[in-house]
């Protein structure tokens, strides 16, 4: 009878010995898959996140890990950040309040980071700058030796600036963000911060700064192989070549800006070449350019083509890409002497650009 005892508590450790190093390879498994998804977002690939984070969170509930929950949490919303802002909020929320009771206050303050930058975007500025600033108190107040919590707060402030038009505190936050990212050898972070410089400084109208800083940056991205920030780097350059063209055209120098328009296009259409299908905010951004550029060089086929392309991806409340979008379209109309139909697109315009107005957005 004792040794039946014995027979059945060794078998009964052993099975519970073999569902522990199961559970454990588990959780080393989904270790693994986590800190590829951190790489897949340093490399903007959120698709992929997504689909690695949605498996993973899943079977981190399984196994009743909190801490990999908080983490593939906090994933879930870098992988809808861009398609789905609601539902990015909501992962992001859900991790803050993890990661508070757990005392994981490097992502608590992350996360606050996120939820501060989506805000941005839906223009709630008030909101938006309270979780920015909730970021760097918490930072200060667990004395957090991650630096990387610290880059990108000074990063989201930057980004604040820029979207209440600030643009020489703008300015100054990049550059902070840029050199505690440079001292840390993070190059792959500090190429955002120097195309964030070069944006402000074309804004501000210093081109020499801007053509400094743009140039590191796509020569960073190009080296790391980030197909995202290329197609970006790419975009300012036709933007601001765009720009040269319209100051000669002021000056009545048409015949010598010519070469602008066609140095802008190769640009824009560099950047086509890099920017990934499920990027439609800024496929949808980078078709009205290319537009804007057809249509001053008469070449209307182009403009509808582009135009049409753009249409297909506006989302429905975005007000303001409809405002531009409308205009253009009424632009080409009238260019091609359906006036009837350019009238209808000017007032199309209008509606959007008064419904802006009233929602405030």
């Amino acid at each position: 009878m004792t040794k039946t005892i014995l027979s059945i508590g060794f078998l009964l450790s052993f099975c519970l010995a073999q569902v522990s190093i199961a559970q454990s390879a588990k959780v080393d498994s989904l270790t693994r898959i986590k800190e590829h998804a951190y790489l897949l977002a340093k490399n903007g690939s959120r698709d992929s996140i997504k689909f690695y984070a949605e498996s993973s969170l899943k079977m981190a509930r399984k196994l009743q890990n909190p801490h990999l929950i908080n983490e593939f949490t906090y994933l879930m919303g870098t992988g809808y950040r861009l398609k789905n802002r609601e539902k990015a909020l909501i992962y992001y929320g859900e991790s803050f309040r993890l990661s508070d009771s757990l005392g994981n206050y490097s992502l608590k303050a992350q996360s606050s980071l996120k939820i501060g930058s989506i805000l941005r975007l839906h223009r709630k500025y008030d909101s938006a700058l309270y979780h920015i600033q909730l970021a760097k108190e918490i930072f200060d107040e667990f004395k957090l030796e991650d630096e990387k919590v610290l880059i990108k707060y000074y990063e989201n402030l930057a980004m604040y600036h820029e979207a209440i038009s600030d643009f020489d505190v703008a300015n100054e936050k990049y550059l902070a963000a840029l050199k505690i990212s440079e001292e840390k050898g993070l190059s792959h972070m500090s190429l955002y911060f120097e195309f964030g410089i070069a944006k402000t400084q074309s804004i501000l109208k210093d081109f020499k700064q801007t053509a400094m800083y743009l140039g590191r940056s796509l020569q960073k991205s190009e080296e790391l192989g980030n197909n995202g920030m290329i197609a970006s780097c790419n975009t300012l350059y036709g933007t601001i070549t765009s720009q040269q063209y319209e100051v000669r055209k002021s000056l009545d120098q048409l015949d010598s800006s010519q070469i602008y328009l066609d140095s802008a296009l190769n640009y824009y259409r560099n950047a086509k070449r890099y920017y990934h299908a499920d990027d439609s905010m800024q496929l949808n951004k980078l078709y009205i350019m290319m537009t804007s550029v057809f249509n001053e060089q008469e070449r209307y086929d182009s403009s509808n083509h582009y135009l049409m392309a753009s249409y297909y991806l506006l989302r429905e409340k975005d007000f303001t890409s409809k405002t531009v979008w409308c205009l253009l379209y009424s632009d080409l109309k009238k260019a091609l002497g359906e006036l009837d139909s350019a009238r209808h697109y000017a007032t199309r315009s209008l509606y959007f650009a008064n419904l802006l107005k009233s929602k405030n957005l």
